[in-house]
């Protein structure tokens, strides 16, 4: 750091302490803030002379504002009368505020981004960042890789590596390289996001050959460094290993909802009934789709009457998503509403469910349908369905259906 760099910082540390010491004083603040300005950033790191790692730096006065959650007025007016001036930092800054919603601006992605992109073209590289991050994100503007792309190439920092590595390892709007992809991301060694993208990759083994012991090396990593995502993947790679006690540890502190399918899925392992239905009702409430459908299922098989009616209200809405539920909806629904009945037969027919191609063709109940279904049917298929298209006992045929 050079002598021009400390004289910075040495400034806006004793505005920091003024700050600190004095609300008041933030007038001071704004009336040095065009010598502040330029330089004066608390995480500022310098290797060997080159360029900042980190672009994603504020000033000293923003963060000690983001850390009170507020703005305070008289520097809120300062800014935007400073923004209507040219100043681009202030623009900046406007930018961040929307962005954070700190009072009293309103959270407003939209107002941020016409802020950072404003600012950019007035020269303010911070703004590009920020600009470039809302191309990736869709933040206040429609996601477009390309655009990010071509900015975060021109920043080049360790921090943009994080998004330039997603970009060429996914292939986004540009010719996939994985390799350079991954190069990027392993750069960004303080990045935890960047080391639970390797880890989540490993284990999925969708774009590098899956290796566990990879993917636990990177999702452990990333866990020590604070990254909540880790868990659900750690609880994944426990499950393959079969040690479920610490997978269901693991999945208990994941955030995501399949989390708490998977805890479903092992409470049944251990034979857990109540606790797999709270399990599933939770992930379903969440959004998983195939927690519902296990949770219906289980509450279909309960003695509760109640519990029954509620399974199948949650499987008429999951049915298109899981068709072998029509099967499930054909019995609950037989003999009562035979004519509803006979619409989810149809569709598990349709589904070529074999239980379903029987009951019709016992019952007669779309039996031309079954019929050419069956045709479609291997020969050996065949031979599961060749005695009853005869006519069988009306015992055995009321014992199938389940007609008493």
């Amino acid at each position: 750091m050079n002598k021009k760099e400390q004289i910075y910082l040495q400034t806006g540390e004793q505005l920091l302490y003024n700050y600190r010491t004095n609300l008041d004083l933030f007038t001071y603040y704004s009336s040095a803030f065009e010598e502040l300005k330029i330089r004066i950033i608390l995480e500022m790191r310098y290797e060997d002379g080159k360029e900042m790692r980190n672009t994603d730096i504020n000033f000293l006065a923003y963060l000690e504002i983001k850390n009170r959650c507020q703005v305070p007025l008289s520097f809120s007016l300062s800014l935007v009368e400073q923004s209507k001036k040219g100043d681009a930092i202030s623009t900046y800054l406007l930018g961040e505020f929307y962005s954070l919603g700190l009072f009293p601006f309103s959270n407003n992605p939209l107002k941020a981004f016409q802020l950072y992109k404003e600012a950019s073209s007035k020269g303010c590289k911070y703004a590009d960042y920020r600009l470039a991050e809302c191309y990736f994100l869709g933040k206040g503007v429609t996601t477009d890789y390309h655009k990010a792309f071509e900015i975060f190439n021109k920043i080049k920092t360790l921090e943009t590596n994080y998004y330039l590595g997603q970009i060429y390892l996914y292939g986004l709007d540009i010719t996939q390289d994985i390799d350079r992809g991954k190069s990027l991301l392993e750069s960004c060694i303080d990045n935890k996001e960047a080391k639970f993208i390797l880890g989540k990759e490993y284990y999925l083994g969708k774009i590098f050959s899956k290796d566990n012991n990879k993917a636990l090396l990177y999702l452990e990593e990333a866990k020590d460094d604070g990254c909540l995502s880790s868990y659900l993947y750690l609880g994944l790679i426990a499950l393959d290993s079969e040690e479920y006690d610490k997978a269901y540890s693991y999945f208990l502190k994941a955030k995501e909802k399949e989390a708490q399918r998977y805890l479903g899925d092992i409470d049944i392992k251990n034979n857990d009934i109540n606790s797999a239905m709270l399990h599933y009702e939770q992930a379903y409430k969440l959004g998983d789709k195939e927690a519902g459908k296990k949770y219906a299922i289980l509450l279909n098989n309960s003695d509760s009457p109640f519990s029954k009616r509620y399974a199948v209200n949650i499987m008429s809405t999951l049915v298109d998503y899981y068709p072998e539920l029509n099967l499930i909806l054909y019995k609950a629904y037989y003999p009562k509403k035979k004519r509803l009945a006979e619409k989810y037969l149809k569709a598990a027919i349709n589904n070529k469910d074999k239980e379903a191609m029987k009951i019709s063709l016992l019952s007669g109940t779309c039996k031309e349908l079954t019929n050419n279904m069956i045709m479609q049917l291997s020969d050996k298929e065949k031979e599961e369905f060749k005695d009853l298209s005869d006519e069988e006992k009306e015992e055995n045929r009321k014992i199938f259906l389940r007609i008493k």
